[in-house]
């Protein structure tokens, strides 16, 4: 790997068709001994970041060159390339954008009135279904998922969501049935799932209604699990459905099969290419992040509330940048492009 260069020497890396320029004596910025020089422009009295050059190394390694033109006076501006080791190219704008994430949540977390978050009509659903199961006699079967990533940040909302509806189940005196598995990481989420909806159980005072046999791991696999799943539907027959958490192509099939055998319907996924066709077989349907504000709202987890707070917050963020962005191309400047490239 070539070292990087050091002072009073050229950054070799850089593009060297860049013809030389000279520096004002006069200047200030004494920056002749760090960076390499480039082509000049005849603008003053401004100060702006204009791009950026991608230089590699022998290993091929990238690193984030940055373009700065600063105007000194009556002289002519001076393109400076700095070089930023070692970060790489198109990772800095991820990086600052983590770090403000994780201080707006730990701010929100730290305060004492929690984010309000409204309530998600969905969630009556439930309740709806809970009460219409007890009313047929029937089971209840719910789904958290599949949880390909393991207990990531969707599982978690729909595991919220089963503890919810594990507690209305041992209030009410229902069989709730929780078919685990759909993928290889799933493994991880079956003792959290199993733990989880026994101490509802517990604290609503019937721990011997809980049995773990209703709550098997069926498959790794996604559509061995789903045939497993759609014979459970058709031998328990169960009054409501709820299928909430990461649900792949499998829901499409489960979901059918629920509405057949006279489900009561209540579906939420964050895999967007299922939303059209769920909202046609289920009677409630949560769109995306409803889910997670769902299990946020059901959980009152500070952790929880202020996630959903801060994605409020990146999200309006983005929407600012992305109209200026637009007037500035509109202006045949690309800054917010470069920023945001870099």
């Amino acid at each position: 790997m070539r070292r990087p260069p050091l002072q009073g020497e050229r950054a070799n890396s850089v593009d060297e068709r860049l013809p030389e320029t000279r520096v004002a004596p006069s200047a200030e910025c004494r920056l002749k001994q760090k960076v390499g020089y480039g082509r000049h422009t005849d603008q003053k009295g401004l100060i702006c970041l204009i791009g950026r050059r991608d230089g590699e190394t022998d290993s091929n390694e990238k690193y984030l060159n940055l373009g700065l033109f600063i105007i000194l006076g009556k002289y002519k501006a001076i393109k400076m390339v700095f070089r930023i080791y070692p970060f790489v190219q198109e990772r800095l704008s991820g990086l600052l954008l983590l770090i403000a994430m994780f201080i707006i949540t730990f701010y929100y977390m730290r305060r004492a009135k929690l984010p309000y978050i409204r309530r998600v009509p969905a969630l009556d659903a439930i309740e709806e279904g809970i009460g219409r199961a007890a009313e047929m006699g029937r089971p209840v079967i719910a789904s958290p998922g599949i949880a390909v990533s393991g207990i990531d940040y969707w599982t978690v909302g729909a595991l919220s969501i089963l503890a919810h509806v594990a507690r209305l189940c041992a209030r009410n005196g229902l069989r709730l049935l929780v078919p685990l598995g759909g993928s290889e990481q799933s493994y991880t989420l079956v003792e959290v799932a199993r733990d989880l909806v026994e101490s509802q159980y517990r604290l609503e005072g019937v721990p011997e209604r809980f049995d773990v046999n209703d709550m098997p791991f069926l498959s790794g696999r996604q559509f061995a699990w789903a045939s497993a799943y759609v014979g459970m539907l058709m031998r328990e027959r169960p009054a409501v459905d709820i299928m909430v958490g990461l649900q792949w192509a499998s829901a499409m099939y489960m979901s059918e099969v629920a509405k057949e055998v006279g489900c009561f319907q209540i579906s939420g996924t964050t895999y967007l290419s299922n939303i059209a066709c769920l909202a046609v077989s289920s009677d409630y349907v949560m769109i995306g992040e409803e889910m997670v504000a769902a299990g946020a709202y059901l959980s009152k987890e500070p952790a929880q509330l202020a996630s959903i707070r801060t994605q409020d917050i990146i999200k309006a963020v983005m929407i600012v940048i992305l109209v200026v962005g637009i007037i500035a191309l509109a202006f045949g400047s690309d800054i917010v492009k470069v920023i945001l490239s870099t």
